[in-house]
Protein backbone atom coordinates (compact mmCIF):
# COMPACT_ATOMS: atom_id res chain seq x y z
CA UNK A 1 0.00 0.00 0.00
CA UNK A 2 1.53 3.39 -1.21
CA UNK A 3 0.41 6.85 -1.67
CA UNK A 4 -3.23 5.84 -1.26
CA UNK A 5 -5.99 8.89 0.01
CA UNK A 6 -8.95 8.16 1.66
CA UNK A 7 -8.98 4.60 1.30
CA UNK A 8 -10.24 1.97 2.84
CA UNK A 9 -8.96 -2.10 2.52
CA UNK A 10 -10.36 -5.48 4.01
CA UNK A 11 -8.72 -8.57 4.24
CA UNK A 12 -11.42 -11.04 5.52
CA UNK A 13 -11.90 -14.52 5.75
CA UNK A 14 -8.29 -15.19 3.88
CA UNK A 15 -5.65 -17.81 4.31
CA UNK A 16 -2.31 -17.50 3.18
CA UNK A 17 -0.38 -20.90 3.26
CA UNK A 18 2.55 -19.85 0.82
CA UNK A 19 5.69 -18.53 2.27
CA UNK A 20 6.98 -15.13 2.12
CA UNK A 21 11.11 -14.32 1.36
CA UNK A 22 13.05 -11.69 0.95
CA UNK A 23 16.66 -10.16 1.05
CA UNK A 24 15.70 -6.75 1.14
CA UNK A 25 13.14 -5.12 3.43
CA UNK A 26 9.45 -4.90 4.43
CA UNK A 27 7.87 -8.66 4.81
CA UNK A 28 4.55 -9.79 5.76
CA UNK A 29 2.86 -12.51 4.99
CA UNK A 30 -0.82 -10.63 3.28
CA UNK A 31 1.20 -7.18 2.80
CA UNK A 32 4.56 -6.16 2.51
CA UNK A 33 4.33 -2.17 3.67
CA UNK A 34 1.83 0.67 3.99
CA UNK A 35 3.68 3.32 3.14
CA UNK A 36 2.47 7.13 2.84
CA UNK A 37 -1.07 7.19 3.00
CA UNK A 38 -3.26 9.74 4.29
CA UNK A 39 -6.88 8.79 5.64
CA UNK A 40 -6.73 5.24 5.26
CA UNK A 41 -8.42 2.25 6.61
CA UNK A 42 -7.11 -1.11 6.68
CA UNK A 43 -9.58 -4.20 8.13
CA UNK A 44 -8.46 -7.57 8.29
CA UNK A 45 -10.80 -10.20 10.12
CA UNK A 46 -11.18 -14.13 10.08
CA UNK A 47 -8.24 -14.62 8.86
CA UNK A 48 -5.48 -17.32 8.86
CA UNK A 49 -1.31 -17.33 8.30
CA UNK A 50 -0.01 -20.60 7.77
CA UNK A 51 2.68 -19.61 5.42
CA UNK A 52 6.61 -18.92 7.23
CA UNK A 53 7.71 -15.41 6.63
CA UNK A 54 11.71 -14.97 6.40
CA UNK A 55 14.16 -11.87 5.57
CA UNK A 56 18.08 -11.26 5.86
CA UNK A 57 17.23 -7.77 6.31
CA UNK A 58 14.58 -5.89 8.25
CA UNK A 59 10.75 -6.11 9.36
CA UNK A 60 8.97 -8.92 9.13
CA UNK A 61 5.23 -9.86 10.04
CA UNK A 62 3.14 -12.30 9.87
CA UNK A 63 0.32 -10.18 8.08
CA UNK A 64 2.34 -6.60 7.65
CA UNK A 65 5.87 -6.57 7.93
CA UNK A 66 6.11 -2.38 7.67
CA UNK A 67 3.32 0.47 8.65
CA UNK A 68 5.65 4.12 7.67
CA UNK A 69 4.88 7.65 7.28
CA UNK A 70 1.24 7.58 7.21
CA UNK A 71 -1.14 10.06 8.50
CA UNK A 72 -4.66 9.94 9.61
CA UNK A 73 -4.47 5.75 9.54
CA UNK A 74 -6.57 3.26 11.38
CA UNK A 75 -5.32 -0.71 11.26
CA UNK A 76 -7.80 -3.27 12.80
CA UNK A 77 -7.11 -6.87 13.40
CA UNK A 78 -9.86 -9.28 15.08
CA UNK A 79 -10.43 -12.91 15.15
CA UNK A 80 -7.66 -13.99 13.81
CA UNK A 81 -4.48 -16.41 13.69
CA UNK A 82 -0.63 -16.30 12.93
CA UNK A 83 0.36 -20.07 12.88
CA UNK A 84 4.04 -19.98 11.55
CA UNK A 85 7.33 -18.69 12.06
CA UNK A 86 9.06 -15.08 11.36
CA UNK A 87 12.64 -15.32 10.84
CA UNK A 88 14.95 -12.03 9.58
CA UNK A 89 18.47 -10.86 10.69
CA UNK A 90 17.89 -6.91 11.13
CA UNK A 91 15.23 -5.20 13.20
CA UNK A 92 11.63 -5.60 14.07
CA UNK A 93 9.67 -8.96 13.60
CA UNK A 94 6.30 -9.58 15.27
CA UNK A 95 3.48 -12.00 14.80
CA UNK A 96 1.80 -9.81 13.44
CA UNK A 97 3.49 -6.65 12.34
CA UNK A 98 6.93 -6.37 11.84
CA UNK A 99 7.57 -2.74 12.51
CA UNK A 100 5.29 0.55 13.45
CA UNK A 101 7.63 3.67 12.45
CA UNK A 102 7.18 7.20 12.22
CA UNK A 103 3.13 7.45 11.43
CA UNK A 104 1.02 10.86 12.48
CA UNK A 105 -2.25 9.89 14.41
CA UNK A 106 -1.75 6.02 13.94
CA UNK A 107 -4.52 3.60 15.67
CA UNK A 108 -4.14 0.31 15.59
CA UNK A 109 -6.49 -2.61 17.33
CA UNK A 110 -5.78 -6.34 17.66
CA UNK A 111 -8.31 -8.03 19.25
CA UNK A 112 -9.23 -11.81 19.46
CA UNK A 113 -6.34 -12.99 18.17
CA UNK A 114 -3.10 -15.59 18.24
CA UNK A 115 0.05 -16.03 17.72
CA UNK A 116 1.09 -19.35 17.86
CA UNK A 117 4.29 -18.64 15.84
CA UNK A 118 7.57 -18.42 17.24
CA UNK A 119 9.23 -15.13 16.50
CA UNK A 120 13.29 -14.96 16.10
CA UNK A 121 14.66 -11.50 14.98
CA UNK A 122 18.50 -9.48 15.83
CA UNK A 123 16.60 -6.76 17.84
CA UNK A 124 13.28 -5.21 19.07
CA UNK A 125 10.94 -8.95 18.67
CA UNK A 126 7.58 -9.13 19.82
CA UNK A 127 4.99 -12.04 19.80
CA UNK A 128 2.86 -9.39 18.02
CA UNK A 129 4.24 -6.34 16.92
CA UNK A 130 8.07 -6.29 16.90
CA UNK A 131 9.13 -2.87 16.91
CA UNK A 132 6.84 0.45 17.96
CA UNK A 133 8.23 4.17 17.39
CA UNK A 134 7.59 7.36 16.71
CA UNK A 135 8.96 10.76 15.56
CA UNK A 136 9.34 14.56 17.29
CA UNK A 137 6.52 15.43 14.59
CA UNK A 138 4.36 12.33 15.17
CA UNK A 139 1.32 12.80 17.09
CA UNK A 140 -0.72 10.12 18.81
CA UNK A 141 0.35 6.75 17.74
CA UNK A 142 -2.29 4.21 19.89
CA UNK A 143 -1.43 0.10 19.55
CA UNK A 144 -3.89 -1.94 21.54
CA UNK A 145 -4.13 -5.36 22.52
CA UNK A 146 -6.98 -7.13 23.38
CA UNK A 147 -8.67 -10.40 24.21
CA UNK A 148 -5.71 -11.94 22.45
CA UNK A 149 -2.90 -14.43 23.70
CA UNK A 150 0.52 -15.21 22.16
CA UNK A 151 1.39 -18.31 22.60
CA UNK A 152 4.35 -18.56 20.55
CA UNK A 153 8.46 -18.28 21.93
CA UNK A 154 10.04 -15.00 20.91
CA UNK A 155 13.94 -14.55 20.99
CA UNK A 156 16.65 -11.24 19.91
CA UNK A 157 19.69 -12.71 19.07
CA UNK A 158 21.41 -8.95 20.03
CA UNK A 159 18.85 -6.54 20.97
CA UNK A 160 15.17 -6.20 22.46
CA UNK A 161 12.61 -9.48 22.88
CA UNK A 162 8.70 -8.71 24.13
CA UNK A 163 6.17 -11.06 24.71
CA UNK A 164 3.80 -9.09 23.15
CA UNK A 165 5.30 -6.02 21.44
CA UNK A 166 8.18 -3.73 21.95
CA UNK A 167 8.56 0.65 22.03
CA UNK A 168 11.50 1.99 21.07
CA UNK A 169 12.63 3.16 24.35
CA UNK A 170 14.59 6.36 23.18
CA UNK A 171 11.77 7.34 20.16
CA UNK A 172 8.70 7.53 21.97
CA UNK A 173 7.15 10.16 22.14
CA UNK A 174 3.34 10.09 22.09
CA UNK A 175 3.27 6.41 21.52
CA UNK A 176 -0.21 5.46 23.96
CA UNK A 177 0.41 1.58 24.33
CA UNK A 178 -2.50 -0.47 25.98
CA UNK A 179 -3.05 -3.92 26.76
CA UNK A 180 -6.91 -5.56 28.55
CA UNK A 181 -7.45 -9.04 29.10
CA UNK A 182 -4.26 -10.54 27.15
CA UNK A 183 -1.67 -13.17 27.77
CA UNK A 184 1.80 -14.44 27.10
CA UNK A 185 1.93 -17.78 27.06
CA UNK A 186 5.34 -18.05 25.32
CA UNK A 187 8.84 -17.95 26.51
CA UNK A 188 10.96 -14.41 25.62
CA UNK A 189 14.83 -14.69 25.20
CA UNK A 190 17.19 -12.13 24.15
CA UNK A 191 20.92 -10.82 24.44
CA UNK A 192 20.02 -7.81 26.40
CA UNK A 193 16.32 -6.93 27.50
CA UNK A 194 12.94 -9.32 27.41
CA UNK A 195 9.94 -8.41 28.63
CA UNK A 196 6.99 -11.48 29.21
CA UNK A 197 4.64 -7.83 28.06
CA UNK A 198 6.07 -5.26 26.74
CA UNK A 199 8.95 -3.12 27.43
CA UNK A 200 6.79 0.25 27.87
CA UNK A 201 3.28 0.24 28.35
CA UNK A 202 0.46 3.03 29.69
CA UNK A 203 -2.41 1.23 30.09
CA UNK A 204 -2.80 -2.46 31.10
CA UNK A 205 -5.90 -4.17 32.67
CA UNK A 206 -6.66 -8.22 33.46
CA UNK A 207 -3.08 -8.52 32.03
CA UNK A 208 -1.19 -12.41 32.58
CA UNK A 209 2.40 -13.41 32.28
CA UNK A 210 3.18 -16.93 32.08
CA UNK A 211 6.24 -17.85 29.69
CA UNK A 212 10.27 -17.53 31.24
CA UNK A 213 11.33 -14.61 30.27
CA UNK A 214 15.52 -15.03 29.91
CA UNK A 215 18.19 -12.24 29.41
CA UNK A 216 20.87 -9.93 31.46
CA UNK A 217 17.63 -7.16 32.06
CA UNK A 218 14.53 -9.27 32.45
CA UNK A 219 10.92 -8.37 33.43
CA UNK A 220 8.23 -10.65 33.70
CA UNK A 221 5.86 -7.66 32.93
CA UNK A 222 6.93 -4.14 31.56
CA UNK A 223 9.68 -1.84 32.77
CA UNK A 224 8.05 1.54 32.90
CA UNK A 225 4.26 1.79 33.04
CA UNK A 226 1.74 4.67 33.59
CA UNK A 227 -1.48 2.99 34.64
CA UNK A 228 -1.58 -1.00 35.44
CA UNK A 229 -3.92 -2.98 37.32
CA UNK A 230 -5.05 -6.53 37.39
CA UNK A 231 -1.80 -8.07 36.66
CA UNK A 232 -1.08 -11.91 37.27
CA UNK A 233 2.18 -13.49 36.90
CA UNK A 234 3.07 -17.75 37.20
CA UNK A 235 5.09 -18.40 40.85
CA UNK A 236 8.60 -19.27 40.07
CA UNK A 237 8.69 -16.84 36.97
CA UNK A 238 8.60 -13.67 38.49
CA UNK A 239 11.61 -11.34 37.83
CA UNK A 240 11.53 -7.44 38.47
CA UNK A 241 8.23 -7.28 38.70
CA UNK A 242 6.03 -3.89 39.67
CA UNK A 243 3.92 -3.12 42.61
CA UNK A 244 0.88 -4.74 42.33
CA UNK A 245 1.42 -7.69 40.70
CA UNK A 246 -0.36 -11.14 41.76
CA UNK A 247 1.29 -14.46 41.94
CA UNK A 248 -0.39 -17.97 40.92
CA UNK A 249 0.34 -21.30 41.04
CA UNK A 250 -1.13 -24.64 39.63
CA UNK A 251 -3.19 -26.66 41.84
CA UNK A 252 -3.48 -30.11 40.22
CA UNK A 253 -5.60 -31.46 42.64
CA UNK A 254 -8.84 -29.06 41.31
CA UNK A 255 -7.09 -28.14 38.09
CA UNK A 256 -7.54 -24.71 38.27
CA UNK A 257 -4.90 -21.57 38.32
CA UNK A 258 -4.81 -20.33 42.25
CA UNK A 259 -3.88 -17.21 44.02
CA UNK A 260 -0.88 -18.42 45.89
CA UNK A 261 -1.81 -18.03 49.78
CA UNK A 262 -5.64 -17.27 49.08
CA UNK A 263 -6.20 -20.28 47.07
CA UNK A 264 -8.45 -17.36 44.38
CA UNK A 265 -9.24 -18.87 40.76
CA UNK A 266 -7.61 -16.74 38.37
CA UNK A 267 -10.09 -17.31 35.78
CA UNK A 268 -13.18 -15.85 38.38
CA UNK A 269 -11.19 -12.60 39.31
CA UNK A 270 -10.36 -11.63 35.62
CA UNK A 271 -14.39 -12.58 34.68
CA UNK A 272 -14.55 -10.20 37.32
Amino acid sequence: FYKNTFTETTISNSINNGFATGQSNNIGGFVGSVIDNNNTAITTSNSINNGNVTNSGSCVGGFVGFISSNTNITMTISNSINNVIAILSGSGAGGFTGSIFSNVNMTMIVSNSTNNGNINGNDMVGGFSGNIESAPETRIISPEIKNSANKGNVSAKTGTACGLFCVKSNNNVNVKTTVKNSINEGSVKADKSAYGITNIITVARNVVSMGDVTSPCSFTFWDASTDVNLFYGFDGKFINCCDGATLFQYNSTTGFYEVVETGEHVDDLLND
